[in-house]
């Protein structure tokens, strides 16, 4: 069973993935092969043929990793399509893939990727916003702003995203990164797939996991990834100590529940919350 991750940066995205690498089936684990980075030395496909790096060189353009914004089933967007299908290999075996790229294109990977069970993790609105906006008094990584300033000058040359980003243009950092999250979590709702709570996650992996996967179950080693077994040596022997505890995905609660309640009215996203669970 193939297996795709989408998600925001900081929302549980890596965590979730290298639990899922742990399926004995997949052939290959690819982390991030939107990311701009994935040039610098193709650090993102970490476990993948040697066709696939081919693919990179030929096929990538930075241009990608957010344009265009949106993309929904049926619409036409050829050199993505290539170079996607080149990384991600042969489609009758499986693979383990994660985007912080895709949730505004979820719908439209899903039609042309058929073969891909979508796994969407989504956090807290007020935890992403806290742990992605630049804060001199604690260590952050500068991607982070990078992938933020990217996906804003994105959203804002988009026709259908335009209108929705212009007046929060001069508010602060958290009601723009906010909006960012409202926009992507209502394009995941409307793709109509599951979507999976960090909170949920972090406090009990298997019944979260197994809730997303349905029918599907959750493989031997996955399971076993979530009990402490050791690692899977494919894997990149990546050290997991079990579930984080739940207060690491509440530092927001720093900022006064006054102050983040103005931020969410204006980036006009409670309703989008109440529909994952967030009051």
């Amino acid at each position: 069973m193939s297996v795709a991750v989408f998600g925001l940066p900081h929302t549980g995205t890596s965590l979730l993935w290298d639990v899922l690498c742990h399926d004995p089936k997949h052939k290959r684990w690819l982390y991030e092969p939107l990311r701009q980075s994935v040039m610098d030395g193709h650090a993102s496909l970490w476990r993948c043929e040697p066709e696939a790096l081919a693919e990179v060189e030929h096929h990538y353009h930075p241009s990608m990793e957010f344009a265009p914004l949106i993309l929904r089933r049926g619409d036409e967007c050829a050199p993505m399509r290539r170079y996607l299908r080149g990384v991600l290999g042969d489609p009758t075996e499986s693979t383990c893939v994660k985007f912080i790229q895709m949730m505004t294109r979820l719908d439209w990977f899903l039609w042309d990727f058929e073969e891909f069970t979508p796994l969407v993790i989504v956090r807290d609105p007020r935890g992403f916003a806290w742990s992605m906006k630049p804060n001199p008094n604690r260590w952050t990584d500068p991607a982070r702003y990078a992938w933020y300033d990217r996906f804003l000058w994105a959203a804002m040359t988009h026709p259908e995203t335009h209108s929705r980003f212009y007046p929060v243009l001069t508010e602060n950092d958290y009601v723009k990164l906010l909006t960012i999250w409202g926009v992507a979590v209502a394009e995941a709702k409307e793709a109509g797939v599951p979507i999976m709570r960090l909170e949920d996650f972090v406090v009990n992996p298997r019944s979260a996991l197994s809730r997303a996967l349905g029918t599907r179950g959750v493989p031997s080693g996955v399971g076993a990834r979530i009990d402490g077994a050791s690692c899977n040596p494919g894997a990149q022997n990546r050290k997991w100590s079990g579930p984080v505890s739940a207060d690491s995905v509440s530092g927001y609660q720093l900022i006064p529940s006054a102050m983040w309640s103005r931020y969410i009215d204006t980036a006009d996203i409670r309703g989008v919350m109440g529909d994952v669970g967030y009051a």
